[in-house]
C-alpha cells in the first residue's frame, strides 16, 4: 500500500458496486449464458444509469457485462442478478458471500446496482480487495479499459447499440480533463449519499496500481475531486516509488550446519533469484533488513 487514509471506514459505494456484481456473475455464469430481460429488471429509480435493455430482451452475459461495467446500467445489473441468482435478493448474499471470501472486513451489499441503502455499504480497503480480484480476470479486465464499444443487435434491438465509457480516465468523450495515460479503468459510482466514487487502475512499466476514491465531491473550481485525487495518487505512485532487488541471485544470505559431511560442517546458501520489492525512492539498501526462512540443518 503506498498510500492510505480512512481505508477501513464504512461509506456508500454506489455503483462501484457493480464490480463485485462482475465478479459473481463470471463465478456462477458463463460468457455465452443468454439472459433474457425481465419487466422486474426495469424497475428502477428515476434518473438511474442504464444501458437501453427493454422488457423480453435476450443478451448474452458478456454483453451484460459490457452494459454493466462501461455504461454503468443499473438495468444489466438487475438483469444479471436474476439470471444468475435467481432473484436481486438471492443475489445480493451471494455478493456477501464473495466477500467475505476476498477477506473483507467492512462490506455489506444488498443489491447488485449501487442504489443507496443504508445497509449497502463498504470500505476503501474492502473495495480494492474487490477490485484486485477482478483484474487477474482477462474477461474483466478488457471490459474496464474498453472506452467504446458497440454491442451486437438482439431480438429487442435490431440495430447495434453504441455505449460508452461513464470513467473519464481512459475517455476524452465526456470530459477531456481527467484523461490519464496508461489508465486501466476500473469503474465509477455517484449518489447523492455516496458522493462521487472511482476506483482506478493504471500501470507504469510493469507495475500496476489501484486506487479507491469514495466520497468525492465538485469542488468550488468544478473539479471532481475523486479524478483529481486519483490522478494526484497515480503521479505520487510513479514519481516515488519503483520495483528493487533487495537480494540478487546467488547473494549469500545465510550459513547452515550440514550433518553427516565430512570435512564440511557448514553451508552457506545463497539466493536463487533477485528478491524484488516496492520500495520508495532514496532508500538505502542497507538500511533494509530481511530475515531468511530455513531449516535448521542441511542434509548431505
Amino acid at each position: 500500500v503506498v498510500y492510505a487514509d480512512n481505508v477501513f471506514e464504512r461509506l456508500y459505494p454506489a455503483s462501484t458496486t457493480k464490480i463485485m456484481t462482475a465478479l459473481v456473475a463470471l463465478k456462477y455464469g458463463n460468457l455465452s449464458d443468454t439472459v433474457t430481460v425481465s419487466a422486474d429488471a426495469l424497475n428502477l429509480e428515476e434518473g438511474s444509469s442504464v444501458c437501453y435493455l427493454k422488457e423480453g430482451d435476450q443478451l448474452t452475459l458478456e454483453q451484460c457485462l459490457y452494459g454493466l461495467l462501461i455504461k454503468s446500467g443499473n438495468d444489466a445489473a438487475n438483469a444479471l442478478a436474476e439470471h444468475v441468482g435467481g432473484s436481486v435478493e438471492n443475489f445480493a448474499e451471494m455478493m456477501n458471500q464473495k466477500a467475505q471470501e476476498l477477506g473483507c472486513e467492512n462490506t455489506h451489499f444488498v443489491n447488485p446496482t449501487g442504489l443507496h441503502d443504508e445497509n449497502h455499504y463498504t470500505s476503501a480497503r474492502d473495495l480494492y480487495k474487490i477490485a484486485r480480484a477482478a483484474m487477474e480476470i482477462p474477461e474483466l479486465r478488457e471490459i474496464v479499459g474498453t472506452a467504446s464499444v458497440q454491442l451486437a443487435p438482439t431480438n429487442m434491438h435490431p440495430q447495434q447499440t453504441t455505449i460508452t465509457t461513464t470513467n473519464h480516465l481512459i475517455s476524452r468523450f465526456r470530459n477531456a480533463n481527467y484523461y490519464y495515460k496508461g489508465a486501466l479503468g476500473i469503474e465509477t459510482g455517484t449518489t447523492t449519499p455516496a458522493g462521487y466514487c472511482l476506483v482506478g487502475g493504471a500501470t507504469d512499466g510493469d507495475l500496476e496500481y489501484i486506487s479507491v476514491v469514495l466520497g468525492g465531491v465538485q469542488d468550488d473550481n468544478g473539479d471532481i475531486t475523486c479524478y483529481t485525487a486519483t490522478r494526484t495518487l497515480f503521479d505520487y505512485a510513479k514519481d516515488h516509488y519503483s520495483y528493487e532487488a533487495i537480494v540478487t541471485e546467488n547473494t549469500p544470505v545465510q550459513e547452515m550446519p550440514v550433518r553427516f559431511a565430512a570435512g564440511k560442517e557448514r553451508t552457506v546458501l545463497v539466493a536463487s533469484d533477485d528478491f524484488m520489492r516496492l520500495i520508495a525512492d532514496g532508500t538505502d539498501l542497507e538500511d533494509i533488513r530481511f530475515e531468511v526462512s530455513a531449516g535448521s540443518t542441511v542434509d548431505a
